[in-house]
C-alpha cells in the first residue's frame, strides 16, 4: 500500500498527531506543511497556549507566528503562564536574543501612545532579555482571550501588569472586539 500525503489523512488522524506533539513550536511546523494542516491544527494547537517556563526568546517565537496570521490570533482563548526564566538559563547567547520588526515596532508605538507611561517599553522590548515587556505585547495581541493564569514574578518593569489592569478598567471602549476585550478570568499567583 503506498503512503499517503499527510493532508490526505483523515481529520481525527491529523488531530491526534497534533495533540500528540508537546511543543507548541513542534505543531506551528506540522501545522505550516499545508493550507488543510493549518485549519485543522491551528484552532486545537492555539486555543490553549501553555507555557510552564518561557523566556524571551519563547515569547518572540510565539508572538511572530499569530501576528502574522489572524486565525492564528484569533483562536487563542486560554493563556496558562507559568515561571518566566532569564535566555542565558536556557544558554541563549546575546546574539540569539529575539529582536522585533518594524511592523511590531509601530503597533507597540501605537499603542505606548493611548497608553501613557510606557514610554520606555520599546526600549524594553529592544533589550531582549524582558519577558515582562514581551507578555504585555503578546496580550495586546490576542483579542479572543477569555482566561489566563499568570505566574506574576517581581520585575523591574510591570507593562504586562499595567495592560490588564489599564485595558480592564477600559473594556467598555473596546466592546468585546479589542485587545482583552473578551477577558473574563485573570488569576494571578505572586511571587513578590
Amino acid at each position: 500500500m503506498p503512503l499517503q500525503p499527510v493532508e490526505a489523512l483523515p481529520t481525527e488522524i491529523i488531530v491526534s498527531i497534533a495533540t500528540h506533539l508537546t511543543s507548541h513550536k513542534d505543531r506551528f511546523h506540522f501545522a505550516r506543511c499545508c493550507r488543510r494542516l493549518f485549519d485543522i491544527v491551528c484552532p486545537c494547537t492555539f486555543h490553549p497556549i501553555e507555557l510552564p517556563e518561557y523566556c524571551t526568546l519563547d515569547l518572540s517565537w510565539l508572538i511572530d507566528f499569530p501576528l502574522h496570521r489572524r486565525k492564528a490570533c484569533l483562536s487563542v482563548e486560554n493563556l496558562p503562564l507559568g515561571r518566566p526564566i532569564s535566555c542565558s538559563i536556557k544558554r541563549v547567547h546575546s546574539k540569539e536574543l529575539p529582536t522585533i520588526d518594524d511592523k511590531v515596532i509601530a503597533q507597540v508605538d501605537e499603542l505606548v501612545n493611548y497608553y501613557n507611561g510606557c514610554a520606555t517599553w520599546t526600549k524594553e522590548l529592544r533589550h531582549g532579555d524582558n519577558c515582562d515587556a514581551w507578555v504585555a505585547l503578546l496580550l495586546y495581541i490576542l483579542p479572543s482571550l477569555r482566561s489566563m493564569e499568570w505566574l506574576w514574578v517581581e520585575s523591574r518593569t510591570r507593562y504586562a501588569a499595567k495592560l490588564v489592569d489599564e485595558l480592564i478598567l477600559r473594556r467598555d471602549q473596546f466592546e468585546g472586539s479589542g485587545p482583552l476585550g473578551k477577558l473574563e478570568e485573570v488569576l494571578l499567583k505572586g511571587t513578590g
